[in-house]
């Protein structure tokens, strides 16, 4: 069966608004590993921290990555959960905790948050690389770069 213009932009508007719902979903988890972390909730049926991580099948990193974004986006500076999930998800929030220190105003995560919503990782990556080390990608000439010699077969790099 054929769907229609009208059906098929429905489906497609579902498919986003779930994965809107997820990204939400996310941050709840992020509440609750907290919650089981630091007041050692996992203590009532596994032996550690990490045995109750596992048994989530995620790693200690993505719990912790999880943990930190609800952590400074939500608790720190208040940022509404309804924004964060049209970011684009918890791992594109997670670029920037690097980013954020003590220092950090509340306009600063806002325009964070604003560019995680609108730019693709790549540009947010960019972005990043830009903000460490000062050097606008788009005019560097690149004096320092080096050719990279890899072969296929057996895997051996070495600069050229």
């Amino acid at each position: 069966m054929k769907l229609s213009e009208t059906s098929k932009h429905k489906f497609c508007s579902e498919a986003i608004g779930l994965k809107q719902e997820i990204e939400g979903d996310y941050l709840t988890l992020g509440a609750m590993l907290m919650k089981i972390r630091d007041e050692q909730l996992w203590n009532a049926g596994w032996s550690s921290w990490d045995e109750y991580i596992m048994e989530l099948k995620i790693s200690l990193a993505t719990a912790s990555k999880i943990i930190n974004v609800y952590k400074v986006f939500c608790i720190e500076y208040k940022i509404p959960e309804k924004k964060l999930a049209l970011t684009g998800g918890w791992s594109v929030l997670a670029e920037y905790l690097p980013m954020i220190t003590d220092q950090s105003t509340y306009q600063e995560v806002k325009k964070f948050v604003e560019d995680a919503s609108t730019l693709s990782r790549q540009d947010i990556r960019r972005n990043i690389i830009e903000a460490r080390n000062g050097v606008d990608m788009t005019t560097c000439k690149h004096p320092n770069s080096f050719k990279l010699f890899c072969c296929p077969d057996c895997g051996e790099r070495h600069k050229i």
